[in-house]
């Protein structure tokens, strides 16, 4: 559903902002992807079933193209679509 959508969107966010914390790299919020994300979450427009999804969609594409850019090892991907940020700290104890 959208809502369980949303949320998801939301929480992949907030693993760029744990990825920003932990290594320091700011650089991440002067994206245009970043930006985009930004206004898109904080919009007070209220927007139909349709729109939410299509903006969902978005939101999930510019987060991919962030993660790419990023490093995709850097994070663990899982089935449901959630994605979750591994610590330099348990990175470096993987290896």
């Amino acid at each position: 559903d959208y809502c369980g959508e949303s949320l998801r969107c939301y929480h992949t966010y907030l693993q760029l902002e744990s990825y920003a914390d932990d290594t320091g790299d700011k650089s991440v919020y002067e994206t245009e992807e970043h930006k985009e994300i930004t206004r898109i979450l904080k919009s007070k427009e209220k927007l139909s079933a349709e729109e939410l999804i299509e903006s969902n969609k978005k939101i999930d594409s510019l987060l991919n193209i962030l993660i790419d850019r990023l490093g995709r090892e850097k994070f663990e991907f899982y089935d449901d679509g959630s994605v979750l940020y591994i610590y330099k700290k348990e990175r470096q104890n993987k290896k």
